[in-house]
């Protein structure tokens, strides 16, 4: 990223608004709209300042802009190295009827097409590969990540979805 110089100022997570001189006021309405002109730049200040949170350049932001309209930008669900939860499900063929099988399986992403390292119990680790947004649905991170994903294996087995 390439740095630049920030034109607003910032009070711990809160934008500095600048005073703004008060000119002599002749009339009510020349109040009024102090007001509203002292508030519509006081909005534009603060959305200046959340751009410059970013931390992205111009130039940066432009390069995101034109990805998106090619469709080339990918937002992933999660980070490249970080543990997963996701719920599974497959159609398998069992004595001759196909039966649908889900199940929680937990592992790290390890690239873009989360080649991870997965397992379904704690003796079962094998490498796999599924495309990160093919189930982006089903794939929880976090803390409460396998909590989540047993309620939505719960949920799909509920509503009985395939």
């Amino acid at each position: 990223m390439n740095k630049f110089e920030r034109l607003t100022k910032k009070f711990g997570d809160k934008t500095v608004l600048p005073m703004l001189p008060m000119p002599l006021i002749q009339s009510f309405q020349n109040l009024d709209d102090f007001h509203i002109v002292r508030r519509e730049l006081e909005t534009e200040i603060i959305r200046l300042s959340e751009y410059e949170d970013s931390g992205l350049s111009p130039s940066e932001v432009a390069e995101f802009v034109q990805a998106k309209a090619e469709g080339r930008l990918i937002v992933l669900p999660c980070k490249v190295g970080e543990s997963y939860y996701g719920v599974c499900q497959e159609m398998h063929n069992v004595k001759s009827k196909w039966k649908m099988q889900r199940w929680v399986e937990t592992g790290k992403i390890l690239n873009l097409h989360v080649t991870a390292e997965l397992s379904t119990t704690e003796a079962e680790v094998k490498q796999h590969q599924r495309d990160i947004d093919e189930h982006s649905s089903y794939w929880f991170t976090g803390e409460n990540a396998k909590a989540e994903a047993e309620a939505a294996l719960k949920k799909l087995w509920d509503e009985g979805s395939q």
